[in-house]
């Protein structure tokens, strides 16, 4: 009867946990935009929308059935951007007939609960104390204490690059908010294996599976998916270093990290951005040769299901640069100016730093090889991705900063409850001084992750009051979806249409285009189209036949008339209306005539 009431007791106290981590995680991602009128759990995220439409645009199309890797926006040309969770986002809507921006929301909250549950989980595996199954919230939290280096929540450095915790990053709910989600999942997998260290076949059929996980995100976003890459490889070839350490392979390692900063740059004119990045995993090949002996090959698993469930991408990607895609190039071209600076990245990183100061002290004074080579293995991935600038691959280091605060958080908040749990538990010959040394050494990092929640706060009140809930279901856009629905190509947008919005409220194909994204099949044309119209000025029917631009849209409201400038070729099609204060607003589609 006892160990029953034991067992029921713990299993209630676990529950409770985990409903506590949804609750809470759920607060961090949802509740700061409730507080605005109007809000709805449809609305999209107005947070950094430029992308984020852009990304939604290939949802929308998704939603009306139309898969095809194409440049969402006009489609035209072709896609080689990681494409397959907005077009899952968009089959899912399509089946269930949720809303494209509902099912955006509803979808990208549960990667980020199964992420903390999922922390949650794998302290309670480690520690198996039922307790720990409250911390998945904490991750979430954890700030870069930029409130105290920049004077608000993030630390913005040259171009657009920017440092940020994992509230901010996971927030837009995109792909890249689901593949770290996802990645850290099969990460904390890993840990618990090895923590707990079970039967091989165990091993193997984990591995396999957070490694094909892994592979998988290499079609969903590229950033996340290598960086996890990077861990997994570092992490696997530490342990292995640890476990029977060869003084001459560790050296070997250390050194080949070192070469990286000065052969990287000299080879990269010849190998090309792209593949100078894969030579950050040179320094980890000897720990990873050494496992694959002491597993007898069986290392080899994991690795080939990750290559397979990677190869659609890197096969394609591989391709379209070998035939020369402009868009491929300029994509290579375009990271400059996003480097991370030193001082900078130490100081960001300085809670997640300092847990892993403790994991690494308590694994070395225990003699616990997992505990004392983790730390190493992240530090080191942390420092030769996110300066990747520096030894020639030059491939946004911020984002990879970025996201190696997200998985470092992840995995060392279960891991520091660990450690913590191992230095804590009762031991009777420790003296009372022991005893206060071990438990203000634990206090401090836990003290340190609390002053950081000040960025949290921060980020909550811009949260507030500066990410707007974008609705597609108000009077002008049912107006516009209206006016529309004739056109059956390329329509081109006046001035007082948001070309942005308008995608995302009809799905009509439309003249604009993300240049980092993907390009139209005609750049040029649509480019050119794009500066007329920015500039107020209806593009002559020939430019529009040349560019096959058939139809037009416009707002009677608008201070231009592009009806008037284009009555000589401008045939009306159907129109949608909608009342507001100033009276009736009428958006009208109009035909290109032919010649």
């Amino acid at each position: 009867m006892p160990a029953t009431r034991s067992f029921l007791t713990s299993a209630l106290i676990i529950a409770a946990g985990l409903a506590s981590t949804i609750a809470l995680t759920i607060v961090t991602q949802v509740s700061m935009l409730m507080s605005q009128p109007g809000w709805k759990l449809s609305n999209f995220r107005g947070y950094f929308a430029g992308d984020q439409l852009s990304y939604f645009a290939i949802v929308i199309n998704g939603s009306q059935g139309r898969f095809a890797a194409v440049e969402p926006f006009t489609e035209t040309g072709t896609i080689n951007y990681p494409h397959l969770y907005y077009s899952l986002l968009g089959a899912v809507s399509y089946v269930t007939g949720v809303t494209p921006a509902a099912t955006w929301s509803v979808v990208g909250i549960c990667f980020i609960v199964l992420l903390t549950v999922s922390v949650s989980i794998a302290a309670v595996l480690m520690t198996r104390n039922r307790w720990f199954a409250f911390v998945g919230p904490i991750p979430l939290v954890i700030g870069t204490l930029s409130t105290f280096i920049s004077g608000t929540w993030m630390t913005l450095l040259d171009s657009h690059a920017v440092l940020w915790g994992p509230f901010a990053v996971l927030f837009t709910l995109n792909g890249e908010a689901a593949s770290l989600s996802v990645a850290g999942v099969a990460l904390l997998a890993v840990l618990v294996l090895a923590v707990r260290a079970p039967s091989t076949r165990v091993w193997l059929i984990v591995g396999i599976a957070a490694a094909a996980v892994v592979g998988l995100l290499g079609n969903v976003q590229t950033y996340a998916f290598l960086t996890s890459v990077y861990v997994l490889c570092y992490t696997v070839a530490a342990f292995g270093l640890s476990r029977r350490p060869r003084r001459s392979l560790i050296a070997l390692s250390g050194g080949l990290v070192v070469a990286l900063f000065f052969v990287g740059p000299l080879v990269a004119p010849a190998l090309g951005q792209l593949a100078t990045l894969t030579l950050g995993l040179v320094p980890a090949i000897p720990g990873l040769i050494l496992v694959l002996v002491r597993t007898r090959g069986l290392l080899a698993i994991p690795a080939v299901a990750l290559a397979l469930a990677a190869s659609p991408q890197i096969i394609g990607t591989y391709l379209a640069t070998k035939a020369g895609d402009p868009f491929l190039a300029y994509r290579v071209a375009s990271s400059k100016n996003l480097g991370v600076p030193l001082h900078l990245g130490l100081l960001c990183a300085m809670v997640l730093l300092v847990l892993l100061a403790y994991i690494a002290v308590v694994g070395f004074r225990r003699r616990d090889v997992f505990l004392r080579s983790y730390p190493i293995a992240i530090v080191t991935v942390w420092f030769v991705v996110a300066g990747n600038d520096s030894w020639g691959a030059n491939q946004e280091p911020y984002r990879f900063w970025i996201d190696m605060f997200v998985f470092t958080a992840v995995t060392s908040v279960p891991l520091f409850g660990y450690a913590a749990y191992l230095v804590l538990r009762n031991r009777p010959e420790i003296t009372r001084k022991g005893w206060a040394v071990r438990i203000v050494a634990t206090v401090l990092p836990v003290a340190l992750i609390g002053v950081s929640l000040v960025d949290w706060s921060s980020f909550y009140r811009y949260g507030e009051t500066e990410v707007i809930g974008l609705s597609f279901q108000s009077e002008r856009q049912r107006a516009a979806s209206e006016a529309v629905a004739a056109a059956d190509a390329m329509v081109l947008t006046d001035p007082c249409l948001d070309p942005l919005h308008f995608k995302a409220n009809t799905g009509a194909a439309i003249v604009y285009y993300n240049g980092g994204m993907a390009w139209p099949a005609d750049k040029p044309a649509i480019l050119g189209l794009l500066r007329l119209r920015n500039e107020g000025v209806l593009p002559s029917q020939a430019v529009l036949q040349n560019a096959d631009v058939n139809w037009v849209i416009t707002d009677d409201s608008c201070a231009v008339d592009w009806a008037e400038d284009g009555s000589g070729y401008l045939e009306r099609v159907s129109s949608g209306s909608y009342a507001e204060a100033g009276g009736t607003v009428t958006l009208t589609l109009w035909r290109v005539n032919e010649n």
